[in-house]
C-alpha cells in the first residue's frame, strides 16, 4: 500500500470527529442565539383612551362640544422570560450518552490501573445525576442508580476482563446498546413528564459537564502557543525559526493579549464593534490539539495508546465539553451555576480561571 494512501486514510475524519465538530457548531449556534432566547425583547402594544372633541354646536346662547372616545396605540419594548430550552437539554443528554458509551468502550481496552482510573469519573457522573428524584420504580430510593452502575460499570468490566480480543468498534456497539437500554428504561419509569425529566437530568449533569470543560481547557491550554511556533517555522530566516527565543516570543504574544483583556476590565476592543471573547481562543486550540495529538503521544502513551485509545478519547472529550458549554449558552434553568452570566459578580473570576488554565 502506498504511503500517499496511508496518509490520506490517516487524515480521513472518523464519525467521532464529525460528532465533535457538530457539537462545536452547537456551541457557536447557542453562543449567538442563547441570550436572546433566554430573555427575548418583544414589542408590547398598549392602548390608551383619550377624550376627543370633534365639533361644537350652538344651543341657544352657549355652544356644546361633541365628544368622542379616542384611542392612542403605543409600542414599548419589554423583556419576557427567562425560558428553558428542552431541545438544548436533550442535545446535551444525547451527547453525554455518546460520551459515556465511547469512554467506557475505550477504557475497557486499557490496562488494569488505567481502567480503574478511567471508571472513577464514570461512577461519580452517574452518582451526580440524582435519578432517585425522578421516582423511578415508584420510590425515591437509589435502586435505579445501582442498576445503572451494574449495567454500565459491569458491562465495561466484563469487556475489560473477559473480552480482551474484541475489537474497539464492537465494544462501542455493546456499550451503546447498554447505555441506550438504561436511558430508555429511565424515561419509561420516570414519574415526571418527558420534558421535565430531560431538564432535570441536564441540570444535574451540568457539574459533570463543567469538569469535562475544565479538563479540555487543561489539555489544550498550550496548543495556541504550539500553533504560533508552527507559523514561526514558516519564516525564511532559519535562525528565527527554532530555539528558545522564538518560543518565548510566541508565548509573550499570546499571553500579552490575555493580559490586556484582564487589564482592561474583561474587555479588549480589537476593531470598532468587535471585542475579544476568550472562548474564541479555544477553537484554534482544540483544532491544533486534534491535529497534533499523535505528536503528544510521549506524554500519555504509557497509559493510553494513540491508535486504539487517545484518538477516540479526544473527540469524545471535545464532544462532552462542547455539549456542556452549548447548554450553558442556551436558555437554561438556574441550577446551571457555572454559567458565567448566572453570577455576574463572579464573571471576572471565571475568566481569570480560564486564563490560568490556558496559560499552563
Amino acid at each position: 500500500m502506498s504511503t500517499k494512501l496511508l496518509s490520506t486514510r490517516a487524515w480521513r475524519p472518523s464519525w467521532l470527529a464529525v460528532l465533535a465538530t457538530l457539537a462545536v457548531g452547537l456551541v457557536v449556534f447557542y453562543y449567538f442565539t442563547g441570550a436572546d432566547a433566554t430573555l427575548p425583547v418583544r414589542l408590547v402594544p398598549q392602548l390608551q383612551e383619550i377624550p376627543l372633541m370633534l365639533e361644537s354646536v350652538a344651543a341657544g346662547p352657549v355652544r356644546l362640544p361633541i365628544q368622542a372616545s379616542g384611542l392612542v396605540t403605543t409600542l414599548t419594548h419589554d423583556v419576557v422570560g427567562p425560558f428553558t430550552a428542552p431541545v438544548a437539554a436533550a442535545c446535551l443528554l444525547v451527547l453525554l450518552a455518546v460520551v459515556l458509551a465511547g469512554w467506557t468502550a475505550v477504557v475497557s481496552t486499557l490496562a488494569r490501573t488505567a481502567f480503574v482510573a478511567g471508571m472513577v469519573p464514570v461512577i461519580f457522573f452517574l452518582l451526580s445525576l440524582n435519578t432517585e428524584s425522578l421516582g423511578i420504580f415508584g420510590s425515591g430510593e437509589r435502586y435505579f442508580l445501582y442498576l445503572m452502575l451494574g449495567v454500565v460499570g459491569g458491562g465495561a468490566f466484563g469487556l475489560h476482563a473477559f473480552a480482551e480480543s474484541l475489537s474497539l468498534a464492537r465494544r462501542g456497539l455493546i456499550m451503546s446498546l447498554l447505555v441506550a437500554a438504561v436511558g430508555g428504561l429511565l424515561f419509561a419509569q420516570s414519574q415526571l413528564p418527558a420534558v421535565e425529566t430531560v431538564l432535570q437530568l441536564a441540570a444535574y449533569a451540568t457539574p459533570g459537564g463543567a469538569v469535562l470543560f475544565a479538563l479540555l481547557v487543561l489539555w489544550v491550554g498550550v496548543e495556541n502557543i504550539r500553533a504560533l511556533l508552527w507559523f514561526n517555522t514558516q519564516a525564511e530566516q532559519p535562525g528565527s525559526r527554532f530555539g528558545l527565543w522564538p518560543f518565548v516570543a510566541a508565548s509573550l504574544l499570546y499571553l500579552g493579549v490575555l493580559f490586556l483583556y484582564v487589564w482592561n476590565g474583561n474587555t479588549l476592543q480589537l476593531l470598532p464593534g468587535l471585542a475579544l471573547d476568550p472562548l474564541v481562543l479555544l477553537l484554534p486550540a482544540v483544532l491544533v490539539s486534534g491535529v497534533g495529538l499523535r505528536l503528544r503521544a510521549p506524554s500519555y502513551g504509557q497509559w493510553v495508546p494513540y491508535a486504539q485509545g487517545m484518538a477516540q478519547l479526544y473527540p469524545v472529550l471535545v464532544m462532552g465539553a462542547a455539549g456542556a458549554l452549548a447548554y450553558a449558552f442556551a436558555p437554561t434553568i438556574p441550577r446551571c451555576w457555572w454559567r458565567p452570566a448566572a453570577l455576574p459578580g463572579w464573571r471576572c473570576c471565571w475568566w481569570v480561571l480560564v486564563f490560568l488554565f490556558m496559560c499552563l
